[in-house]
């Protein structure tokens, strides 16, 4: 029969955050940008409420190119409900 398949599609990041912090590729700066993209990022889940539920170092995707951190791993995320 025919079978329906899901493909997620997105940017490439070559390092996790754990990844990035365990090779010292980290300065006060970088710590600072990371930290607000991170930060900005959960802020906008809760706008939804969203809750991930598994925010870790492993889970935070870093591409240290553009400098840019986003957070991945979706799947112990939980819509909140009211009540």
């Amino acid at each position: 029969g025919d079978k329906e398949f899901l493909n997620v599609v997105m940017d490439y990041f070559p390092y996790n955050l754990h990844q990035v912090v365990k090779k010292k590729m980290l300065n006060p700066i970088l710590i600072k940008l990371y930290m607000f993209q991170i930060l900005k990022g959960l802020n906008y889940l809760a706008t939804l409420s969203i809750a991930h539920r598994d925010i870790k170092p492993q889970n935070i995707l870093v591409d240290s190119t553009k400098n840019k951190a986003v957070i991945c791993d979706f799947g112990s995320a939980k819509q909140l409900i009211k009540g």
